[in-house]
């Protein structure tokens, strides 16, 4: 039997009350007068809300239950104040109603979208893959951005600098120097003229300006003779980010004038530097409080087809906070293997090869952490775009995890890995290769080879575990390989080489 409007009325007392910290049902059907007392539950005045996890897999949600439950859960965030879910999952509930697949792209872009989304087997229908992808897009652009950081250039005094009014007098011969301070080329302020000196002292050689990323900034102190009519270049001095230092005190330090295209005998030095800031971002407010979607988990959709998994697999590589996306068995083809591998390209700062033609520009600044992306079981992909992945996974790093389906020979695994044979770990099912290579990403000890152990028949388990504590490993996440559950490998402790274990 189904769970009526009495049970609703209870479970979302229970949610109400801050009883309940997770609900998950599965196969449990749920009608839709008992998913509007659970919606009603879930955005009650003055609850103390403790939930984390709504789990309703396989219960036979209509679209009038699923509607009230997505509203509710969006407003428990925006009207109510609360923390968006850690986890929703939707599986095995038919999810084709318009309405429904709109709320699910509001949802993940808006305030309260949850770690955790999970639509498995929710027949969506072709328009629900762009819906989606737009919402992962306005996530994106919801990610506040950091405030400019405040540049301080400081300028105190020049030393042993060239003279540029002659005089037959030795004792007269001189210069008046001043410094023009640009950052990024961009002129931020000048210092007064010291006039007949070649070691000038600025007094108020200080100046500031706002910029997005210190590291990569460049700062240049060009030094001027004034004359009556214009001025002659004297030399200049260059600043990057490497002689920046965090703080209110600049790292002042003596440093050579070089010789510029319009000052070929500049000499002297000059004793100068940089520091920066940074202000704390400003307090969120209680109805902006937000979780970053970090795993979207779409497996077996095929109706949302190459156009619309390309429109996923791209957003999801321009999210910086997207860890892990599952398109398996969701009719992947070329389009989807060429639109993640050029967005990957562009997120990790990887240069893409010039037979690919145009793409996206590089942003070095988009993605800095590991991205997993599942695309078994979706045979159209094509050789090309594999091709594709695997150039950009070698290159990227090692922050991309990349799961397909091999149909040849060996090679394929390591080559889509970015590995060389003897750097990976190869996992076989039958017929059916899982290419996790990127499951054992290891740098070798150069005082000891650590030797791989043969690759088990069965479903691994703990392989993070094992593989920190052995040596000259370097492990990253992983998800989605061996059946869709977080997979490792249980390591022989008796096996020579592997005895740390």
């Amino acid at each position: 039997d189904e769970l009526d409007e009495t049970a609703g009325a209870r479970l979302g007392a229970l949610i109400s009350t801050g009883a309940a910290g997770a609900l998950r049902f599965h196969s449990v059907p749920i009608s839709w007068v008992c998913g509007r007392a659970l919606a009603l539950g879930l955005v009650a005045e003055g609850a103390e809300d403790a939930l984390t996890d709504l789990v309703l897999d396989r219960c036979a949600l209509g679209p009038g239950a699923v509607s009230s439950l997505l509203e509710a859960v969006m407003l428990r965030t925006t009207h109510r104040g609360r923390q968006g879910l850690m986890r929703l999952s939707l599986d095995g509930n038919a999810l084709t109603c318009p309405t429904v697949v709109g709320q699910l792209g509001a949802l993940i872009g808006g305030p309260a979208a949850p770690a955790t989304l999970s639509l498995v087997s929710c027949r969506l229908p072709p328009v629900a893959a762009h819906v989606l992808a737009k919402g992962i897009d306005a996530q994106t652009a919801l990610v506040p951005p950091r405030p400019p950081a405040t540049l301080r250039v400081v300028v105190e005094r020049g030393e042993g600098l060239v003279v540029k009014d002659w005089s037959l007098r030795k004792a007269n011969r001189s210069s008046d120097p001043y410094v023009i301070v640009k950052v990024q080329g961009k002129e931020i302020g000048r210092t007064e003229v010291v006039k007949k000196s070649l070691e000038p002292r600025w007094d108020s050689g200080t100046f500031e300006c706002k910029v997005d990323d210190p590291a990569t900034t460049s700062v240049e102190l060009r030094i001027w003779d004034k004359d009556l009519v214009g001025s002659d270049a004297m030399g200049a001095v260059s600043l990057t980010g490497e002689d920046f230092l965090e703080g209110e005190d600049a790292r002042v330090a003596w440093r050579d004038v070089e010789r510029a295209t319009d000052c070929k005998d500049a000499s002297g030095r000059l004793r100068c530097g940089c520091s920066w800031t940074r202000p704390a971002p400003p307090p969120v407010a209680p109805n902006q409080r937000r979780r970053k979607l970090e795993t979207l988990l779409l497996r077996g959709n095929p109706r949302l087809g190459d156009r619309g998994c390309a429109a996923l697999g791209a957003a999801a590589a321009r999210a910086p906070a997207l860890e892990r996306l599952s398109l398996v068995g969701c009719g992947c083809g070329p389009a989807t293997g060429i639109a993640i591998a050029d967005e990957l390209a562009a997120a990790y700062g990887v240069q893409r090869p010039d037979a690919w033609g145009p793409g996206p520009s590089i942003d070095d600044a988009a993605r800095t952490h590991f991205l997993s992306l599942a695309l078994a079981e979706n045979p159209g992909l094509g050789g090309d775009a594999i091709e594709r992945l695997a150039l950009v996974a070698s290159r990227s790093k090692y922050k991309i995890g990349i799961d397909v389906d091999a149909r040849g020979d060996d090679s394929d695994g390591h080559r889509l890995a970015g590995l060389p044979i003897s750097d990976c770990l190869h996992l076989k099912q039958g017929k059916r290769a899982d290419l996790t290579a990127w499951m054992a990403l290891y740098e070798p000890s150069p005082e000891k080879e650590v030797a791989l152990p043969p690759a088990p028949s069965a479903a691994p388990q703990n392989l993070g575990r094992a593989l920190r504590s052995v040596a000259g490993f370097k492990t990253h996440s992983w998800a989605d390989a061996a059946g869709g559950r977080d997979a490792g490998l249980d390591v022989d402790a008796s096996r020579s080489g592997w005895d740390n274990t």
